[in-house]
């Protein structure tokens, strides 16, 4: 529970920092817990699925994530820089939680 929401406070930084809306949170989540799809956050962020599609292709340009398969199968997943970036908030998160 307390990487998660480490996990959660770093995104929502990220998102904030580079004045992106909030729903960039819940694409950059799903792609982190298994990967995502147009349809999936489509439906929780509660936007079309042009509007993520243009989510994504603004978190792939800035190199969060990256893109396998094609046409109906494409899947969104975490880029190396970014299960690297949350990693470090996580250990930094806990390590101030075990200094108390």
């Amino acid at each position: 529970v307390e990487q998660a929401a480490a996990r959660w406070a770093f995104l929502e930084r990220l998102a904030e920092e580079r004045g992106w809306p909030e729903r960039f949170v819940i694409a950059l989540e799903q792609a982190l817990i298994g990967g995502t799809d147009r349809g999936r956050y489509s439906d929780e962020a509660d936007i079309s699925t042009a509007s993520a599609t243009n989510d994504f292709r603004r978190l792939l340009d800035v190199g969060l994530l990256s893109q396998r398969g094609r046409g109906r199968n494409i899947r969104y997943h975490p880029s190396d820089a970014l299960r690297r970036d949350v990693a470090t908030a996580i250990d930094a998160a806990t390590n101030r939680a075990s200094r108390g």
